[in-house]
């Protein structure tokens, strides 16, 4: 699995939790808690790799988001990063790792990985902006065009789908990053 699906998360442990999770082996302590205000699960048992900690230690773990929650996978390795660089748009604070986490408190990635779970609903969302920018200019042009039926309504579909990949690429962060990558790749 590359890098890309895990992040690090580092800060004061501020709530340690325990609830019990029906299995097909009868119901199952799962352990979590949180850090710094973001929720983390540690799963079924409490594992020797990862250290259980206390209220109040400082900690940096490997986390993977999956299933909707931020499942700790090991220990960060090296220096725990600084656990807030700047502030960021809309009250959030940007991590060291290049999250963001906005002032509603939810730890989002940016850009978002291509195996997030956010990307469908961005896909999705850009696809219907981009349906409804054509589906406006196709009615301004009504009668003008030399396409009628079966074309035009092909014709828009290619168009809708052109133009949801660029809003996609924007709104993900990923046109940033490849033009981060293609600056860097000059100045080398």
């Amino acid at each position: 699995m590359s890098d890309e699906n895990f992040y690090t998360l580092a800060g004061t442990v501020t709530d340690l939790t325990e609830r019990q999770a029906k299995t097909r082996y009868g119901l199952k302590p799962v352990y979590g808690g949180e850090v710094s205000g973001q929720a983390i699960e540690f799963g079924f048992k409490k594992d020797e790799k990862v250290p259980y900690p206390s209220r109040g230690d400082v900690v940096s773990y490997r986390v993977k988001y999956e299933y909707g929650k931020y499942k700790v996978c090991g220990l960060s390795v090296g220096d725990p990063p600084a656990p807030v660089k700047a502030a960021a748009p809309g009250g959030g604070a940007a991590s060291a790792t290049g999250t963001t986490k906005p002032a509603g408190g939810s730890f989002r990635p940016f850009p978002v990985p291509m195996t997030h779970g956010d990307t469908s609903i961005i896909r999705q969302n850009s696809l219907g902006h981009a349906v409804a920018l054509v589906a406006a200019f196709v009615s301004t042009i009504d009668g003008d065009s030399e396409k009628e039926g079966p074309d035009l309504v092909e014709l828009g579909a290619d168009v809708a789908l052109r133009i949801a990949y660029k809003f996609a690429a924007f709104s993900s962060g990923n046109l940033d990053a490849e033009v981060l990558a293609e600056i860097t790749k000059k100045a080398e």
